[in-house]
């Protein structure tokens, strides 16, 4: 008798009795398609999703905010700020972008949920190593010096039933537009550059999985990710040299001091006053790191009933500093960039500095510890039930500064957000699918509670309201008219917490902010409907189309107010509408015969009046303002 080698089939089926849209990504799918950096981007592909020049997703019309990413059922966005987690490509199993009216058990985001589940080893040692490059074997012939080094490992380890996958990426490039930044140039056989480039990107992450028996199942997984971007400043791109001269500074009882004084910019060093300046060297690096820490218990109960545990913390770091220096120790102070070169007889140039550090530092630091328990039972004929709870605990440190050598009430930065804040929030959900001769009904309720935290104020809450409560209804049916074709509509309501920088930012009559914080912010609310036809044409190609109509009220933007003291200010509030409406087609090959495809179109008309709630005021002060029918 032969014994046959182990065999992995990837894949989803074609569920005729779901209700919601979902898009499917596997981990061939994500290695295989050309010109993209990343699973994000592959989601980006997707039936109603558009990506902006900064990679934010806008799904069905919403903002780049209201996206949020899970990674083994966790969510993984910086509370702070609301931006996403990346992966190696390689740490990728399988992505599910969730949109329209989702199941209760997805709540904190009001277009969709990007769900990841990340690869596991097997019982046999497996391995993936990878270069991409933009050179053609010659340094030379690059376009922005791109390099990409993945490695991927994973199998079994020396203990029964525990497997092990790692990943390491990194990623090094010199984006458009150019500029000449002071940078080590090193290569190998002579056609492999290494060093650090203007953007640099470094993601690995480790999982473990172990088997106690046939019933249960923990993993823990590791993920650590580094990057440094040094952006392009237009007028901070010139090197060249500069005309240093010195004073003498006496005053009485004080030891004489000598003080440069700069003058005209030169391409050349004219003579020996002239000294060689790179103004690229001076803009700040923006450095961020993240690290998470996930374990799972998943265990059978029974045939018919699954029972997981999560627990996770996860930190987000950012600093923007000119070659990490302190605030207090960058060269020369603002608006002195350029003097000594606007008089009579030099360059006369009003557009770019001659020399001083570009006048930014921002030092952030937040962390989140999130337990949750999920509860999912088939028992029941006819009936699927899930259940669920989660708590969350959150940690915010911002510390913004502009002119970072200037002075405010002491400390240093003329424009200055300092604060420090704790808040914790939950949710709780249940869901049920019914199935009665053909017909499915998809049923759920979810419940979220989100607080400010103890630290803010009553008289900081005008409605008296320190939790807020919501519930938000889902229901969806579906109803599959034969084997290869489905019906379906859904209606849900969907909730989305402010970031904590719109709720924490300076609010103190010190603040010099130009927009302040509101603890008292309501969440987003999202009424969304969708009625969608499935049909099989063949086991491999399937096709949908949907269309889809969006409410979203209490969205965050900007106004002016007045403080307690009376004076003019502009604050965060939820006084902004939108609406969406559209159709999504799309017919998917999946692999066979040795290829796959993705056709889809979608046509949308979305209303509102910013993509960014910063944008708002303009178009209130112009009296565009655009106020729901």
């Amino acid at each position: 008798m032969k014994v046959l080698g182990e065999v992995e089939v990837h894949g989803h089926a074609h569920d005729l009795r779901s209700s919601t849209t979902e898009h499917h990504v596997s981990r061939d799918q994500l290695n295989e398609t050309p010109g993209v950096d990343g699973f994000m981007q592959v989601v980006g592909l997707s039936a109603g999703v558009v990506a902006d020049a900064n990679g934010e997703l806008h799904v069905r019309g919403g903002r780049g905010d209201e996206v949020k990413l899970r990674i083994s059922g966790i969510e993984m966005t910086n509370p702070l700020s609301g931006e996403s987690v990346a992966l190696a490509n390689l740490a990728v199993d399988d992505v599910t972008l969730h949109t329209g009216t989702m199941e209760a058990e997805y709540g904190g985001a009001l277009s969709g949920i990007v769900s990841v589940n990340t690869r596991e080893g097997t019982s046999r040692f497996s391995g993936d190593v990878r270069w991409d490059t933009d050179r053609y074997g010659d340094p030379t012939k690059s376009y922005d010096d791109f390099d990409r080094f993945t490695l991927g490992l994973g199998g079994p380890t020396v203990l029964h039933d525990l497997t092990y996958f790692a990943t390491y990426e990194a990623s090094f490039q010199n984006p458009y537009p150019s500029v000449d930044v002071t940078e080590p140039r090193r290569t190998l056989w002579d056609f492999i550059r290494l060093g650090n480039r203007r953007s640099n990107r470094v993601n690995a992450s480790v999982k473990l999985a172990w088997h106690p028996d046939t019933r249960n199942k923990i993993t823990f997984e590791a993920i650590r990710n580094h990057s440094s971007v040094t952006p392009y400043e237009h007028m901070w791109s010139r090197r060249g040299f500069v005309r240093v001269s010195w004073d003498t500074v006496r005053a009485p009882g004080q030891p004489d001091q000598v003080r440069p004084k700069y003058g005209t910019w030169s391409s050349i060093a004219v003579d020996s006053t002239y000294r060689p300046v790179s103004m690229p060297d001076h803009v700040p690096t923006e450095e961020d790191r993240f690290g998470a820490l996930t374990a799972v218990w998943t265990s059978q109960l029974s045939p018919r009933s699954i029972w997981s545990t999560r627990l996770s913390s996860m930190a987000f770091q950012h600093l923007t500093s000119v070659g990490h220096q302190l605030p207090w120790d960058y060269w020369i102070q603002s608006p002195e960039f350029w003097d000594g070169n606007t008089t009579p007889g030099t360059e006369d140039n009003l557009f770019f500095a001659t020399h001083g550090d570009y006048p930014n530092y921002a030092e952030r630091r937040s962390a989140a510890w999130v337990t949750k328990s999920d509860f999912s039972s088939s028992a029941w004929r006819g009936h699927t039930v899930k259940t669920g709870l989660e708590a969350r605990y959150n940690r915010v440190r911002n510390l913004d500064i502009q002119v970072p050598n200037g002075d405010n009430h002491g400390l240093p930065g003329n424009v200055r957000s300092d604060f420090l804040n704790y808040n914790p929030e939950g949710s709780a959900y249940a869901q049920d699918r019914w199935e009665f001769e053909g017909l499915v009904l998809n049923a759920g309720l979810r419940f979220d509670l989100f607080t400010p935290g103890d630290q803010i104020a009553t008289a900081d809450l005008p409605s008296g309201k320190r939790y807020k409560q919501q519930l938000s209804p889902r229901l969806g049916i579906a109803y599959p008219i034969s084997d290869r074709d489905a019906l379906s509509f859904n209606y849900g309501w969907t909730y989305q917490t402010p970031s904590r920088e719109y709720v924490f930012e300076n609010r103190g009559l010190a603040a010099s902010v130009a927009t302040r914080g509101n603890p008292d912010l309501e969440p987003e609310t999202d009424v969304s409907y969708q009625a969608a036809v499935q049909h099989l044409f063949t086991n491999d190609v399937s096709g949908q189309f949907a269309v889809f109509f969006r409410d979203i009220y209490g969205l965050i933007t900007v106004r002016s107010d007045r403080d307690q003291f009376g004076n003019q200010i502009t604050r965060y509030v939820n006084r902004d509408y939108a609406s969406a409406r559209g159709f999504e087609t799309s017919v998917i090959k999946s692999f066979s015969h040795k290829f796959s495809a993705e056709i889809n179109y979608t046509y949308q008309i979305a209303t509102g009046v910013a993509s960014d709630p910063r944008q708002a005021q303009q178009f209130y002060v112009g009296g565009r303002l655009y106020l729901p029918i």
